[in-house]
């Protein structure tokens, strides 16, 4: 069973309370409402600090509002505090979660359009993101403004990883560009990286893997590449159900319809 099960919030004779709050580094008095109750599970709940003191829930606003720890532990729930993150966190005893990383701000983005590489894009590695979820991205980079001479380009539906030299031509379609020193990380979801293009020994370290079809219907398929440029394939293949692969420090893996296990 669901541990939150019912939470009913009482409200005795109105009556307001000036409270001093921090807002963004600056200090604000704000008037609420005291009087309101909290039964849980039908039991009358007595918000307290760490320390064991009473702890004031209120409506301001037309909001409730309560200690997370002391609701949360009423519950049975363990709450915790990132300080790297600034974030508090919620959790079942016993239980761990992968913690989202923090994404890094890029200093540079490049959206859809056509570039010549050295005059509107600096030549380097680019982390690619998707900005169409429905359709996914396409990228597409070529020695000439045509296309013509197609060096590389392939369709994705959450992340890519190209490199681009100096007089070649990249085009994007429903994704975005950013170096990638300053590109946010893809992340692990339950203890797995799902469809996405990964560099090995950053985003997944060196060993074996098991990997997992995501759709039942087409079965997944993986690529191995030797470079970033996608001229040396270690090792491909499409499969159903599961397979294990082996990865080595600077390979670049691409998923499609799968994840990897890896913890």
């Amino acid at each position: 069973m669901n541990k939150l099960q019912k939470t009913i919030l009482t409200v005795g004779a109105a009556c307001t309370l000036a409270v001093t709050s921090f807002a963004a580094g600056n200090m604000i008095s704000i008037s609420v409402d005291p009087s309101v109750k909290i039964l849980v599970n039908g039991t009358e709940f007595q918000p307290k600090d760490a320390n064991g003191n009473d702890v004031m829930t209120f409506i301001y606003n037309g909001t409730t509002y309560a200690p997370l720890r002391a609701l949360a532990e009423a519950y049975g729930l363990e709450v915790g505090y990132d300080a790297a993150r600034n974030m508090a966190t919620v959790s079942e005893p016993g239980k761990t979660y992968d913690t989202p990383a923090a994404p890094v701000q890029p200093s540079e983005k490049y959206g859809e359009g056509q570039y010549k590489v050295g005059k509107d894009i600096p030549a380097g590695t680019y982390m690619l993101w998707v900005s169409d979820v429905k359709y996914g991205g396409y990228f597409v980079y070529s020695s000439d403004p045509n296309a013509d001479d197609i060096i590389e380009n392939d369709s994705f539906a959450t992340n890519s990883i190209i490199e681009v030299y100096d007089g070649e031509y990249l085009e994007l379609r429903r994704c975005d560009a950013f170096p990638i020193k300053q590109a946010e990380a893809p992340r692990k979801q339950n203890g797995a990286f799902g469809e996405g293009f990964y560099i090995i020994g950053e985003h997944i370290p060196a060993g074996e893997y098991k990997l997992e079809i995501t759709d039942e219907k087409y079965g997944g398929y993986y690529c191995i590449y030797n470079d970033v440029r996608r001229n040396d394939i270690d090792s491909n293949g499409s499969f159903t159900g599961s397979r294990y692969i082996s990865l080595s420090e600077g390979q670049y893996l691409k998923l499609n319809r799968c994840k990897i296990i890896v913890d």
